[in-house]
Order: C-alpha cells, then sequence, then structure tokens
C-alpha cells in the first residue's frame, strides 16, 4: 500500500471575531476531515481564517491567501462548512468555486449547500419573507393529506 498525503485548506469565516463561532466551524470541518480519512491516506491541514468580516465583501486577507495558494495547486482538498462562507453574493460563489476548481483542488462543504440557510445578515423583512414562504408551504402540504 502507497501512503500518501492529502493536502486540505479549511476556509473558516465569520461575521463575528467571536472565538467560539471560528472553534464551531473548525469543530465540524475537522469532524467532516476526519470522516473522510482513509488507510493510508495521511493529511496536511492548513487553515484560512477571517473573523469579523462580512460575507458581502470579498476582498479579505485569508480568502485571498487561500486563493493564491491554490492558484499555485498546494491542496487536494478544500473544506468549509457552507457555500456561505465563500460568499453571501452568488454571483460571487460562482465566480470563486470556478476559481477555486480550476485548481484541480474539490472544493466540498460538511452541509449540503442546498439545505443551508445561513440568517446571520439577514434584515428583518428578509426572514419575515422566508417564515411566510415556510408557513405556505407547510399548509399546502397539509392540503394535500
Amino acid at each position: 500500500m502507497t501512503n500518501y498525503t492529502q493536502n486540505i485548506a479549511v476556509y473558516i469565516r465569520t461575521t463575528t471575531g467571536d472565538t467560539e463561532a471560528v472553534n464551531k466551524q473548525r469543530a465540524e470541518v475537522s469532524s467532516y476531515i476526519t470522516g473522510l480519512a482513509k488507510d493510508g491516506l495521511g493529511t496536511s491541514i492548513t487553515e484560512y481564517i477571517d473573523s469579523d468580516t462580512s460575507g458581502m465583501n470579498t476582498d479579505r486577507p485569508a480568502l485571498n491567501q487561500l486563493l493564491n495558494h491554490a492558484k499555485s495547486q498546494q491542496f487536494d482538498l478544500i473544506v468549509t462548512t457552507d457555500l456561505t462562507r465563500l460568499s453571501r453574493d452568488e454571483n460571487k460563489v460562482s465566480e470563486l468555486m470556478e476559481t477555486l476548481e480550476g485548481t484541480g483542488a474539490v472544493v466540498d462543504f460538511t452541509t449540503s449547500p442546498e439545505l443551508v440557510v445561513d440568517t446571520d445578515e439577514m434584515d428583518t423583512q428578509q426572514m419575515e419573507h422566508i417564515n411566510y414562504q415556510a408557513s405556505e408551504a407547510a399548509e399546502e402540504l397539509n392540503s394535500n393529506d
């Protein structure tokens, strides 16, 4: 059996400077990576952390460093908890994903992208709209019973 070391980048972004939020994401990603481990597969993990940073701004020190390192093909795998860690702007997420995947690295998330609803930066009107849609969907399901 050939031993192989997989180079993994972990990206963490929090809106607040709260170390508990950083540690929560770190634990989630660590657990995910542990689940990927295979016999003979070693891991070399590099963390990139932007804390107290809005998801609307993609000019972030750790994200920029990750992008530069990824472009020089330093990673086999890039992991973050969900798409919103990269950006809250769908167009920017698409651009970032294209850039990261273009490096040859696999980009993976600890949660399914289609299931993520992150409310950190939503205003009251957006939350009310989501709640309204959820209640409408629930009523429709109940009326079909």
